[in-house]
């Protein structure tokens, strides 16, 4: 019953729908799998790329469910559109604002909102 709250919910929302963003996550997790991260490189020793692969991930694990925390406010929050909202404004200001690591990552964040509702067709997992 209450996943098909969801699933209506969720259709009603105008974001994309979940299959479509469902059937991206593999490829994220293949993506991220791929980077040889050794977990001892600090964030900020991490290539651009990297930082922004992070943020894609973060933003699409949330948002399908694979964690409950929010990929900007490091927060445990409830995956709806008002929160989709924060998320996506904050990642959008530090994307436009901050330099270096936080800056990379916050892009792949907005990425994949924009990704989410719509307003892209990739993710630019490739470049």
């Amino acid at each position: 019953m209450a996943g098909e709250y969801v699933e209506v919910a969720w259709e009603q929302s105008g974001l994309r729908p979940l299959p479509e963003l469902a059937a991206a996550w593999p490829g994220i997790l293949a993506t991220i799998d791929a980077l040889e991260i050794d977990g001892r490189t600090p964030f900020e020793g991490l290539t651009p790329r990297v930082r922004y692969l992070l943020g894609v991930h973060a933003a699409a694990a949330w948002t399908l469910g694979a964690t409950q925390r929010a990929p900007m406010s490091w927060q445990d929050r409830v995956v709806a559109y008002d929160t989709i909202a924060d998320e996506q404004a904050t990642a959008g200001h530090v994307a436009r604002t901050l330099r270096g690591g936080s800056q990379d990552y916050a892009r792949g964040v907005a990425r994949w909102m924009y990704f989410l509702l719509g307003f892209v067709d990739d993710l630019d997992l490739e470049s």
